[in-house]
């Protein structure tokens, strides 16, 4: 073969092949390292001596350039190619590229932190001090709007989060009784929905007019309704008459906050608030459970008077007069939000000395003269929800029907059994992520 011919003749190849095989034979030899070494490289030499297109002879310079700017333009091109799949893989279409740039931005160490803050707080058993849990403790991560979170929460699994002025708050661990319990609410509710109810369980809503998302845990919506809200009022949200959180980490400070959001006006379809707290098991096998119920309140008529009835209990409508004065409560979170109208302590034990509403002259049940809750249906246990206060913002489709009053199929009262939330309550605290 010439040394300017780009084939390889037969007997060359021969020559190779008889080389290598020579090579491969004293490689298997009993050798010394450096040896084995110098062999292996050369197998791999003439292999790729072999495979070559282009045959070189040694001392010819001409050759020689020839093949290194061949190989010199083989390695640009390949860089090229390189640099076009990485622009590729980072180019999205026009429409979404304020989604590609919406990230959430998860600070690590502070999820760290804040899980084992949460974790501190679901094994208090009331009987402690009780402790401030506030959103600037919880933070986790920032996030430029309202629908990347969505998008980020409706896949994670580590936290249940919040969303407040661009930040990710996360308020609650997700666990044994806290997901058990929230099946058993949405469960209790959808038995009554009779068509005329939805039930959403830890579903994101559209943001309020600040740009947050608050993700309660159930929300029980009316099919059907519309606002019949007066002139001026723009925030109108999809949550339902009744918004029920649970929590394991939080305190009832935090329900109790949360009580004012669903309760505001940017919330007004929202007219029953329920906090379900579980504390942790004390060392004698007994465990605190409470109820807090929130009614939106009638807006005040002058000159009227009477109480409200309503969710406190009572079977009949609420009444027409305006809500009474708060009164301060020793122990009891402040604030300007509404009160509670009813609380129930439903645990295996009461409420501990330093508990949040454990003066409240509204508790009842466990520690305040109530039977033990041993089974479904006992009256002091069950909180009654009427339809009135349900269907309140209610119209119905088609323009039949009376506005805000019930539909036809409606029971006088949506109820929710404590007993089934306490049995859920009493799983071991055990994480489901």
């Amino acid at each position: 073969m010439a040394p300017d011919s780009d084939e390889i003749t037969p007997e060359a190849r021969g020559v190779v092949l008889s080389k290598l095989h020579t090579l491969a034979m004293e490689s298997s030899r009993p050798s010394s390292l450096s040896c084995k070494a110098a062999t292996a490289g050369s197998l791999r030499y003439f292999a790729l001596y072999v495979g070559a297109r282009s045959w070189w002879w040694p001392g010819d310079s001409k050759t020689r350039a020839h093949e290194r700017a061949r190989e010199e333009n083989d390695l640009q091109a390949w860089e090229q190619r390189k640099e076009k799949r990485e622009e590729s893989s980072m180019m999205v279409p026009e429409n979404v590229v304020a989604r590609s740039r919406a990230r959430v931005k998860i600070d690590e160490r502070a999820a760290r932190a804040v899980e084992q803050k949460l974790l501190r707080f679901s094994l208090l058993t009331g009987d402690e001090e009780d402790q401030e849990l506030t959103p600037s403790e919880l933070i986790i991560g920032d996030c430029p709007n309202a629908e990347a979170f969505s998008r980020w929460e409706s896949g994670h699994k580590r936290f249940i989060c919040d969303f407040l002025g661009g930040k990710i708050i996360a308020r609650e661990l997700p666990n044994k009784p806290h997901g058990h319990a929230q099946l058993k609410v949405g469960a209790a509710f959808d038995a009554q929905a009779a068509g005329l109810l939805s039930v959403a369980t830890a579903v994101g809503y559209r943001p309020d007019v600040g740009g947050s998302l608050y993700v309660p845990d159930v929300v029980v919506n009316v099919i059907g309704e519309s606002s019949i809200l007066p002139p001026g009022v723009a925030a109108v949200h999809e949550y339902g008459a009744i918004v029920i959180e649970i929590a394991t980490s939080q305190r009832p400070k935090n329900l109790h906050e949360r009580a004012a959001i669903f309760l505001g006006p940017n919330y007004p379809r929202c007219a029953i608030y329920v906090g379900l707290k579980r504390f942790n098991m004390r060392a004698n096998g007994t465990m605190a459970m409470l109820a807090t119920v929130y009614e939106r309140p009638p807006p005040p008529v002058a000159g009227a008077g009477g109480a409200a009835g309503g969710a406190a209990g009572g079977g009949g409508a609420p009444g027409p007069a305006g809500p009474a004065p708060a009164v301060p409560v020793p122990g009891a979170p402040g604030g300007a939000g509404p009160m509670p109208i009813r609380l129930v302590s439903f645990g295996t034990g009461p409420l501990g000395p330093n508990a949040t509403w454990k003066n409240d002259p509204n508790l009842t049940g466990i520690g305040r003269n109530g039977v033990p809750l041993t089974g479904p249906g006992i009256a002091q246990y069950v909180l009654r929800f009427p339809a009135l206060q349900v269907f309140s913002t209610f119209v119905p489709p088609g323009g039949g029907g009376a506005i805000g009053a019930p539909p036809p199929g409606a029971p006088v009262d949506y109820t929710l059994d404590l007993f089934y939330v306490k049995e859920a309550f009493l799983k071991p605290n055990a994480p489901t992520y």
